[in-house]
């Protein structure tokens, strides 16, 4: 697995959005994880689903999560 993808999670799981919004690192953050989702590796996938599930929704997360059910590694 990618030691960046790794610190990605790492830094996803405790991002909380600011009143006024989400920050530009947990858009980019997000976005990065959605990239992962469509990764080879049925574990970098599994990973991304879980990081990206602990932050707040947005539309492009809930389509990723949408396209993750037709996935062909039943883990993910």
């Amino acid at each position: 697995m990618n030691c960046h993808f790794v610190v990605l999670v790492f830094l996803a799981a405790p991002m909380v959005a600011d009143e006024g919004g989400p920050s530009t690192l947990q858009e980019s953050i997000t976005t990065a994880l959605i990239t992962a989702t469509e990764d080879a590796d049925g574990k970098v996938r599994l990973a991304a689903y879980s990081a990206l599930k602990e932050l707040p929704k947005s539309d492009a997360a809930v389509e990723a999560f949408r396209c993750g059910l037709d996935d062909d590694n039943p883990e993910v």
